[in-house]
């Protein structure tokens, strides 16, 4: 035997899954295990060289590319790939999802804590939406509610038939302050009509009582009456001029009380509109508050349980190596040197 000091203990595969000897040059080894790649380089030493003895080679992998983990996970970058390693060994040699320390210790309770808060956030939610629905019906003063989605449609029913309640109870009670302002209305209409018609009344006695008073004032002029009846027609006149202004003032008043009824009839309508347009803008603010606080509650609980169950909580993209094209993998996919795994929160995690 005799070494040959041209060759190098150690070859780089490149891209297209060759390497470069001396004397035969450019050698493809992809696909093939290193006991083929060995007796082909024996046989093409002996085809270049006229060997009479069939030359030792012997070719073994001294490192891989390593496995590129990337996501979902406590320690993302290169892990050392093993023959044979799955997807779910690649996810557990980094790390697994990122969780503290304290929650991996007692991953059940913490996921129980976890899915109590979540209910508590989906069930305010639903108040809130429930909520929101009802003052934006009152505030148009819609005939009715236009409920959306619940996320607990058998919950939602019984939190719907609460706001309808509400609903109907404002709007009765509405309606009955309306009918009572209605009612006043219509009384000072009817007790003008009839101060209306006093006025007429008065109006012609006052014109009589003048036409006497200036009768009996001529005759006193020229000394045909007494003075007493001349007082008597000035008290009448003045009698009836004064009734007549208490009925234009009465008319006044009632046609003020009026004006305040129709100024409380507005402000029922326009106050009750207003007030609802405040409460709607609160509701709606802290219905999105809720609504985010839920769905960070969902991804820790996605969370916890792909510490548990990772096949059903997370979604695995896999690129095989030098592919820009990622392809969906199984948790028992095994995995090749180079390739990059992606790890992200799945999609779906109803029921989780």
């Amino acid at each position: 035997m005799r070494s040959w000091a041209g060759w190098n203990s150690a070859y780089t595969v490149d891209e297209e899954g060759a390497i470069l000897l001396p004397i035969l040059g450019r050698t493809e080894v992809i696909d093939k295990t290193p006991g083929a790649v060995a007796s082909r380089i024996a046989d093409g030493l002996i085809e270049q060289l006229a060997l009479s003895d069939l030359p030792a080679v012997t070719v073994s992998i001294s490192e891989r590319p390593p496995i590129m983990v990337l996501g979902l996970v406590r320690q993302s970058g290169p892990i050392e790939f093993r023959e044979g390693m799955t997807v779910r060994e690649a996810l557990a040699m980094a790390g697994g999802v990122p969780l503290s320390s304290d929650v991996l210790n007692d991953p059940a309770r913490a996921r129980l804590n976890a899915t109590a808060l979540l209910e508590q956030h989906r069930m305010r939610e639903d108040d809130l939406t429930a909520r929101a629905a009802r003052l934006r019906a009152v505030s148009t003063e819609a005939p009715s509610i236009d409920f959306p989605p619940m996320l607990d449609s058998t919950r939602g029913e019984a939190i719907k038939a609460r706001e309808l309640e509400l609903f109907r109870l404002d709007a009765d009670r509405r309606q009955r302050s309306l009918d009572l302002i209605k009612g006043r209305i219509n009384l000072l209409t009817t007790e003008i009509d009839s101060l209306q018609q006093n006025a007429v009344s008065l109006q012609k006695q006052l014109e009589l009582a003048g036409s006497r008073l200036e009768s009996i004032g001529s005759l006193s002029e020229r000394g045909l009456t007494v003075a007493s009846r001349m007082l008597e027609a000035q008290r009448t006149y003045s009698t009836i001029e004064a009734q007549s202004l208490d009925v234009r003032g009465a008319i006044l008043a009632a046609r003020q009380d009026i004006a305040r009824a129709e100024a409380d009839r507005l402000e029922i309508v326009q106050g009750q509109t207003a007030n609802a347009l405040r409460q709607l803008q609160d509701t709606q603010a802290q219905l999105e508050q809720t609504r985010s606080q839920r769905r960070t509650q969902e991804q820790i609980v996605t969370l916890l349980n792909a510490a548990e169950r990772p096949e059903v909580a997370l979604d695995v993209a896999l690129f095989d190596r030098g592919a820009d094209t990622a392809v969906e993998a199984g948790f028992d996919r095994r995995v090749m040197p180079g390739d990059i795994l992606q790890f992200s929160l799945a999609a779906d995690v109803s029921g989780i």
